[in-house]
């Protein structure tokens, strides 16, 4: 549920951009430009660390399976050596 609530935020988040960029040109304003930039900038920045954060979860589940499956291994070698 907090994850649903969360993504409506960022479309109207991101809706609302558009919209402010939207206004800024048609009334010529100076601060075109700077909102054109961040209507591009803040999404791909956005995407950019949801593929950072996957690859990263991916290796640090990887490597909780590696240490339990040493662990289990010490475990069977401690067991051989009584």
């Amino acid at each position: 549920m907090l994850k649903r609530i969360l993504a409506l935020l960022g479309v109207a988040a991101l809706l609302g951009m558009v919209l402010l960029t939207l206004f800024l040109a048609v009334t010529g304003s100076p601060y075109f430009m700077a909102s054109l930039f961040a209507m591009i900038v803040i999404p791909v920045f956005i995407y950019g660390y949801m593929i950072i954060l996957r690859i990263l979860s991916r290796g640090q589940k990887d490597r909780i399976r590696d240490i339990l499956e040493q662990g289990a291994d010490a475990g069977d070698m401690e067991e051989k050596e009584d």
